[in-house]
């Protein structure tokens, strides 16, 4: 049963991170609303607040899939060179095609990144 569950919950985050990553490519981050989203997502916005709480938290699960992703790719893509020297460069092959894939997004990824600490015991915060 909590399979079930977890399965319910991964799958209702997802429809609500492909409706938030679409109004966030047409309206921008600082002009979408959770409204916005809950009617893309063809939710009400109780259902969307049920997974996340805030503006913020959508933005940090989707740069998280995105992150997942090319990950995922670099991965792949290690797994064909068989010298530790390409095995270490195999990161930098995949980047221009990843832009490719989801160049709003990445673009946004850019944008948002100086406004997130990367100091030790810091966390990200939304300005």
């Amino acid at each position: 049963m909590a399979t079930r569950n977890s399965e319910k919950l991964d799958k209702r985050k997802l429809q609500i991170g492909t409706a938030a990553y679409e109004v966030i490519a047409l309206k921008g981050y600082n002009n979408f609303t959770i409204d916005d989203i809950a009617n893309h997502a063809g939710l009400s916005k109780g259902g969307v607040l049920h997974y996340f709480k805030s503006k913020e938290e959508i933005l940090i699960y989707l740069l998280e899939q995105i992150s997942m992703i090319i990950e995922k790719n670099i991965k792949r893509r290690a797994e064909k060179y068989r010298t530790p020297e390409r095995k270490m460069k195999a990161p930098l092959y995949p980047m221009p095609r990843q832009r490719n894939v989801i160049p709003r997004f990445i673009r946004l990824w850019w944008i948002s990144g100086p406004r997130y600490p990367l100091t030790p015991g810091s966390s990200p915060s939304i300005q």
